[in-house]
């Protein structure tokens, strides 16, 4: 297994089984693949599957002192960090969310591929409806824009778990991510229901 996951996995408290560690190598290479060349992920991310995309989604877990019984993705593109997530919390119930009805269709088959259990849904972020005890969103719209879906949108005592672009945004708690775990420098913010 690649280092940098090793140890974002370290970092998040996570022992994966034997089983979990195949299928995020196989979404590794499911991302090579299939969602680089349908525009799922940026055309110059190739090289940087595991140390940017896999590593960085795992991060999330860390958040929590146990997994979540239901969490959404908010804009969850090609899956992430939604996908490596189901895989690591395999009772948690994930609804894989996007606008963009092609790329729930690659989350669906990827999905499929991995024998991971998820819903998907195809919708705006303002039509959604109910709450929820987790969300995590990656890159979805700056944190500020985001807070006041996640305000309407997170039960109380649930968390949200963001990305972050490195300076703190009013109404969330930061969790830093020390160098050395990921390739790069990184930041979630939570926010608390």
């Amino acid at each position: 297994m690649n280092p940098v996951l090793e140890t974002s996995l370290a970092f998040a408290g996570i022992s994966p089984s034997i089983g979990q560690v195949a299928q995020l190598e196989d979404l590794g290479d499911w991302l090579r693949v299939e969602a680089l060349p349908a525009g799922g992920i940026g055309p110059s991310e190739g090289p940087r599957i595991d140390d940017r995309h896999l590593a960085d989604s795992i991060v999330f877990a860390a958040a929590w002192e146990a997994p979540p019984g239901r969490c959404w993705d908010l804009g969850t593109g090609a899956g992430l960090p939604g996908l490596v997530l189901a895989i690591l919390w395999p009772r948690c119930r994930f609804t894989l969310v996007d606008r963009s009805a092609r790329k729930i269709d690659l989350v669906r088959r990827a999905a499929r591929i991995l024998g991971v259990e998820v819903d998907t849904r195809v919708a705006s972020i303002g039509s959604l409806e109910g709450q929820i005890e987790a969300i995590v969103s990656r890159a979805l719209m700056p944190a500020s824009a985001l807070l006041p879906h996640l305000r309407r949108l997170l039960s109380p005592g649930g968390l949200a778990v963001v990305s972050g672009s490195g300076a703190p945004v009013a109404g969330y708690e930061e969790m830093a991510v020390p160098a050395g775990i990921l390739d790069h420098s990184a930041r979630l913010l939570m926010m608390r229901g």
